[in-house]
């Protein structure tokens, strides 16, 4: 069940992966419209300043003006100026759309790809929560093999050895006798082992007079394969999950 669901994480992780490029992207482009839109913008609205400027000087003067001041070239100047003016308004609004409407695609673009980024991060901090819940229950489980485990090789040790001084008959029925007794006490796995090696004992048969040897050789092994599973089920998964979600978490938080 863990491993399925680590497989379910990285085909996750690929996604987010394949996912990222196109939501950076996005992001950066509209980043960078918005910073032009910003310059360009603001460069409209210093000209249309200016122009305002220029219009309040012209009224100035012409308010103060005397009998012996050119009133129509005062006039004049305050009609230039008001028409300066209202072209740089119309620049201005002409800019601040023509920015508008670019902004609004690269704003679409950049919220779809967002969109799908995120849920990507979300998929996988949900695989990654379901695998470690299992990889909880595995160890769990482990650490049960492992207590049974020191009984079972004890038993199998003793069973095997007091085999190997009996004759092939006694053998054949010691190992018929643990094979029911595994049926009987529900353990199929260890019924159908004991099945296999009384089946092997009729077959040869002869003695097991290098028994002991076999038996060894085994215990090595099964200790190997002990150690292995006691690795495993010691390991500080739960910890190490917790800091990829923690991550997860802080994306999720900085994309938000």
């Amino acid at each position: 069940t863990l491993k399925d669901q680590l497989e379910k994480c990285a085909a996750s992780q690929k996604d987010y992966d394949a996912r990222y490029p196109a939501f950076s992207s996005a992001a950066a482009q509209y980043n960078s419209a918005v910073g032009s839109m910003k310059t360009e913008v603001g460069e409209a609205w210093e000209t249309v300043h200016d122009a305002e400027e220029k219009v309040q000087n012209a009224r100035d003067a012409l308010d103060a003006a005397g009998e012996n001041d050119n009133i129509s070239e005062l006039q004049a100047a305050l009609s230039a100026a008001e028409a300066e003016l209202q072209e740089a308004e119309e620049a201005l609004e002409e800019t601040v759309d023509t920015h508008r409407t670019a902004l609004s695609t690269k704003k679409q673009e950049a919220e779809s790809r967002r969109t799908e980024y995120l849920n990507a991060l979300t998929d996988l901090r949900k695989n990654l929560e379901i695998a470690k819940a299992n990889a909880i229950k595995a160890q769990e489980s482990t650490r049960e093999v492992r207590e049974q485990g020191a009984e079972l090789i004890g038993n199998v040790v003793k069973t095997a050895n007091d085999g190997a001084k009996a004759s092939y008959k006694k053998n054949t029925e010691t190992l018929s006798e643990l094979q029911k007794a595994s049926e009987q006490s529900g353990n199929s796995q260890a019924a159908y082992l004991w099945e296999q090696e009384a089946k092997k004992n009729k077959e040869n048969e002869v003695k097991w007079d290098n028994m002991e040897t076999v038996v060894d050789k085994g215990s090595d092994s099964v200790k190997s394969a002990a150690d292995k599973v006691a690795e495993f089920s010691d390991e500080a998964l739960a910890e190490k999950f917790d800091v990829l979600l923690k991550e997860i978490d802080e994306k999720i938080d900085e994309v938000n």
